[in-house]
C-alpha cells in the first residue's frame, strides 16, 4: 500500500533545529520544531482579559494573553465582528511569514491559487501585517509590535522565542480555538 501523499508532505515540511529559516536567520539549538516552515512562532494562549482599560472601538476588542508553553504576553486587536473571543478562552496563535504549506516566500502580493491548501485553511482569523518596533528590554527578553491594517499587537518574552520576529518583517498572524485541556500557566 502507498504512503498518504498528505503525510509525506507533512513530515517533508518539518523544520528541525538545524534548517535555515532564510538565507540570513539560523535557528537556536532549543527552538521548537514547527509544523512548517513558515511559522515564526506558535502557542496557546488564555485569554485573561478583553479591553483592559476600556473598549476604544465599536467593532475592535483588544485582548489580553498569556502563553500556555513559553513565558509570553500578548496584547491583541481584533476585529469582534469576524472573530469573537471572551475573557477565559483559549487562542492558538501562530506568526507565519507566509500561508504557503512548503514555506515558499511570498513577493509581498498574496495571490491565492484555486483549490490549494494554505496555513490559513486550519485557522479562522488571519491577518497580514508588519512589525514595527522591536525593543529589547533586557539581556533575555523582547516586545514585538506589529500593525496589522491598524489593529495592533504587542508580544512580549524571551528573546530565544522571538528571535525571527525582526523590525520591518511582513508576517501572518494566525488564531484559531485553543486547546482547552491545557492547565492554565501561572
Amino acid at each position: 500500500m502507498d504512503p498518504d501523499p498528505s503525510i509525506i508532505a507533512a513530515q517533508s515540511n518539518l523544520l528541525t533545529p538545524h534548517d535555515p529559516i532564510d538565507d540570513d536567520d539560523k535557528l537556536v539549538e532549543d527552538e521548537v520544531v514547527f509544523a512548517s516552515k513558515s511559522f515564526l512562532f506558535e502557542d496557546d494562549f488564555y485569554v485573561m482579559a478583553m479591553n483592559p482599560g476600556g473598549k476604544k472601538f465599536d467593532r475592535v476588542n483588544r485582548l489580553q494573553a498569556k502563553a500556555n508553553t513559553f513565558e509570553m504576553e500578548l496584547l491583541l486587536d481584533i476585529h469582534s465582528e469576524l472573530y469573537q473571543v471572551r475573557q477565559g478562552d483559549r487562542i492558538n496563535v501562530a506568526i507565519a511569514t507566509t500561508l504557503s504549506l512548503d514555506g515558499g516566500q511570498e513577493d509581498g502580493n498574496y495571490v491565492p491559487i484555486e483549490g490549494e491548501l494554505t496555513l490559513a485553511d486550519d485557522y479562522k482569523y488571519v491577518m497580514h501585517g508588519r512589525v514595527f518596533k522591536h525593543e529589547q528590554y533586557s539581556a533575555s527578553h523582547v516586545q514585538i509590535s506589529a500593525s496589522f491594517g491598524g489593529l495592533l499587537m504587542r508580544l512580549t518574552g524571551e528573546l530565544r522565542h522571538l528571535l525571527h520576529l525582526k523590525l520591518d518583517r511582513c508576517i501572518y498572524l494566525l488564531l484559531r480555538e485553543g486547546n482547552q485541556k491545557l492547565p492554565m500557566t501561572n
